[in-house]
């Protein structure tokens, strides 16, 4: 078993979709069993269960099935959690930890790598990638996230891109022109004013509220020369939403 050492456990940060993800998990995995036959190494993980539809869990299962395939010494034993509702699931890792149940590798967010990182959740990485994984791009724009005192905790797999998109028959019917969505903030709020029709259910933009909030706010606040948080030079944090 690797991860669970102690208070110990292995994050892959955001998510486990993607075969070279896996294969720094083998790496780590033949690592931590410490016999050059390669014994058999059991991990832990959280995975969909054939009978769960759709096309992310499938994409994950099969990525999966071509990781065992590969690497037949590493048997998966299925992490099974409590489910709770909203912002609350985020408790059901920490009580895993309490009991010394969580699993071996886990997914998280990047807003929660550094508060598990201060109370010693996870375990180092760096012996385990290469400088051809440090060098990826996408690997370099997450690193502060995902590390700390020149430790690296995980390995990004999964990016949220956010866009805009519109709907060009609704644009047609509102007399919009279907080929110039709105590229200034005035230029967006006067399109979803128009396209906004009560009586029809029909509003011009989605926003998010309450805990899901963050996940657009954030853009407009970027879009708009603004930071959420900025580091000060004796290295703590300062909301910087009021400068």
């Amino acid at each position: 078993m690797i991860g669970n050492v102690g208070s110990l456990a292995i994050v892959v940060w955001l998510a486990v979709v993607g075969a070279a993800t896996f294969d720094s998990v083998a790496a780590i995995a033949a690592g931590a069993s410490g016999a050059a036959d390669r014994a058999t190494v059991t991990l832990r993980l959280k995975v969909p269960p054939r009978s769960v539809r759709g096309p992310s869990p499938a994409a994950e299962r099969a990525i999966l099935d071509a990781f065992l395939e590969r690497h037949p010494w590493i048997r998966v034993e299925p992490y099974v959690e409590l489910e709770m509702e909203g912002p609350r699931q985020e408790a059901t890792f920490y009580m895993a930890m309490a009991g010394q149940t969580a699993p071996d590798v886990l997914r998280i967010y990047g807003r929660s790598a550094q508060k598990y990182i201060e109370q010693n959740f996870l375990y180092p990485l760096n012996g385990y990638l290469d400088e051809q994984d440090l060098a990826d791009p996408m690997f370099q724009k997450v690193l502060p996230t995902i590390s700390r005192g020149g430790e690296v905790y995980g390995v990004p797999a999964t990016v949220a891109v956010h866009a805009l998109l519109y709907r060009k028959d609704l644009f047609e019917r509102a007399g919009l022109d279907p080929e110039k969505p709105p590229r200034t903030w005035d230029e967006l709020l006067e399109v979803a004013q128009r396209l906004t029709v009560p009586e029809r259910g029909q509003y011009g933009m989605l926003l998010t509220g309450g805990s899901l909030a963050g996940w657009q706010f954030a853009d407009f606040v970027w879009q708009a020369g603004g930071q959420i948080v900025r580091q000060q030079p004796d290295g703590t944090w300062r909301l910087a939403l009021d400068e």
